[in-house]
């Protein structure tokens, strides 16, 4: 299992540098084998980055939607600040680049609440 947490997180990290670098479709791909490490691990800590990383790809590809359901279900898998306060922000952006003011306003005090929480520690 050890195995598969590493090609785990070296595949999320390789997704989201294909990302940076300006290909989110490759990266999409390197990040499908990561979810699949992630399963085999059951590893929500992972699952939680990796969601980040496609929230991220799917944005830079302009398909907000998808980046949305990324970061809601990131939430779901992050255990701690870091990822969880990534998650909010980013869901909050993209609910604004869909319009969606309402729901951007309620992300973005979510993101605001967690920085809050976890400033404190």
């Amino acid at each position: 299992m050890e195995l598969y947490t590493i090609a785990g997180w070296a595949m999320t990290a390789l997704g989201w540098i294909t990302t940076d670098i300006g290909h989110p479709d490759i990266a999409t791909r390197h990040l499908r084998t990561a979810w699949a490490f992630a399963e085999n691990t059951a590893d929500n800590e992972l699952r939680g980055w990796i969601r980040a990383a496609q929230n991220t790809a799917a944005a830079w590809r302009g398909e907000h939607q998808e980046a949305v359901e990324a970061a809601t279900d990131g939430l779901s898998h992050a255990g701690s600040g870091t990822v969880m306060l990534l998650h909010a922000s980013a869901k909050a952006i993209d609910l604004a680049h869909l319009g969606r003011v309402c729901e951007s306003e309620t992300a973005l005090q979510e993101a605001v609440d967690i920085y809050s929480r976890t400033a404190r520690r």
